[in-house]
């Protein structure tokens, strides 16, 4: 689930599921989580204001940060 704090008020964005296979790790399922939140971001219709990311899973940071 997503939630934007603008302006005091809360907007869920997206919430769901997903099945990415047997063999998908913690590494696969944070920056398919990353990929989700950031395309929901793009395409909502809410008002913008800053967003905040949070991935617990320093492998996957340092593959965003450095591609």
């Amino acid at each position: 689930m997503i939630i934007n704090i603008g302006n005091q008020q809360l907007f869920r964005i997206k919430e769901g599921s997903c099945n990415l296979g047997r063999h998908a790790e913690v590494y696969d399922t944070g920056l398919h989580a990353f990929q989700e939140a950031t395309a929901a971001l793009l395409t909502t219709t809410i008002p913008r204001s800053t967003a905040f990311i949070c991935i617990d899973n320093r492998a996957a940071i340092e593959t965003l940060e450095f591609n």
